[in-house]
């Protein structure tokens, strides 16, 4: 298949047999082609619709998660990780764009990827994929920080047993009803390419890309760290702030909804939306630092003088001025006393 690097032909032939027809929809119409040939084009479909899944997550997560750490990597309990993910991890080229093809992540994205077929009788539940700040592993002297609208930075009260907050929520989903006219799968393809060099930008844009660089700068011993899940519906989960939560109280103002182009396909209508916070501008301080600071700025200002010199300042006597107030009436003079 040539459908990474190029647009897919839309007449090509071929012996393989392929999944099950689109023929009882309008949008895949029999006409005088043969059924090798409807074969093909639905082979091709099937192959275009679950790598919008594939690619959406791997564009989104990769830009949050660091995959060259291992210890970075914070996955929900409903995921299932591989400790091998990095090695065994190609390139996926699809939609001529790059990106990691980790085996963690492809199992994650199974249960959608499955239900392709499925989408020309009934909808495909949404793919929910949600960011967040993991702070499980902060000791009892750091504290989160997050600063407000005016650059002072408050403590994030996080209730037990919170400890993680929601940053982000994309959902996609392939809505019905299916399009009355043809799709065409090379113009198809050709949108795609746009649909995620626009969604490769815009994820980079966010104040999460942002934290997620600041983290991996200064790396895991700050005690926080970004993961991810994805589900088909918007879950809740005690141990995490939701996103309707704010983080900082009075600020009512700290969510931004964003809804990308949709994209008209055979199957139905891609739909993309993010729901994410404006203000990811965290930082960890640690209260046993600020108490060596204290303590350094308490030591005795001789402390870093040479001892040659240290010496001479200790033996050399102290001169202090005195006046006599008779002798300044008398003579205008002033008085050396040495002590």
């Amino acid at each position: 298949m040539n459908f990474p690097g190029n647009p897919p032909a839309s007449n090509t032939s071929t012996s393989q047999a392929g999944p099950r027809s689109y023929q009882s929809t309008p949008v895949v119409p029999l006409g005088p082609s043969s059924s090798t040939s409807s074969n093909s084009r639905n082979s091709k479909l099937e192959h275009i619709i679950q790598n919008y899944y594939t690619k959406t997550a791997q564009v989104i997560v990769q830009a949050r998660v660091d995959f060259d750490k291992e210890q970075n990597i914070k996955r929900s309990s409903s995921s299932i990780a591989s400790s091998s993910d990095k090695a065994k991890s190609k390139l996926n080229k699809w939609f001529n764009i790059a990106t990691q093809d980790a085996e963690g992540l492809k199992e994650d994205l199974k249960f959608w990827r499955s239900r392709v077929l499925q989408s020309v009788d009934e909808e495909i539940p949404p793919l929910v994929l949600e960011i967040y700040l993991d702070t499980s592993d902060l000791t009892p002297t750091q504290s989160l920080m997050i600063a407000d609208d005016r650059s002072r930075y408050n403590k994030v009260e996080l209730r037990y047993p919170e400890d993680r907050i929601l940053l982000e929520r994309w959902t996609l989903s392939l809505n019905h009803p299916l399009p009355d006219s043809f799709v065409d799968l090379p113009s198809l393809y050709k949108r795609s390419i746009i649909f995620f060099r626009s969604l490769y930008s815009f994820v980079r844009l966010l104040p999460a890309y942002e934290l997620q660089r600041r983290v991996r700068q200064f790396g895991a011993p700050n005690g926080i760290s970004l993961g991810y899940r994805m589900t088909p519906i918007a879950t809740y989960d005690e141990s995490e702030m939701p996103l309707d939560k704010s983080i900082v109280d009075g600020d009512g103002h700290d969510l931004q909804a964003y809804g990308f182009p949709d994209v008209i396909t055979p199957l139905g209508t891609f739909r993309l939306q993010v729901l994410y916070r404006k203000n990811c501008d965290f930082r960890i301080e640690d209260s046993s630092e600020q108490d060596l600071s204290a303590r350094m700025l308490d030591l005795n200002e001789h402390f870093f003088t040479p001892t040659m010199d240290k010496h001479r300042l200790e033996q050399r006597p102290r001169s202090v001025y005195s006046f006599d107030d008779q002798e300044v009436r008398d003579s205008g003079t002033l008085r050396m006393v040495h002590v």
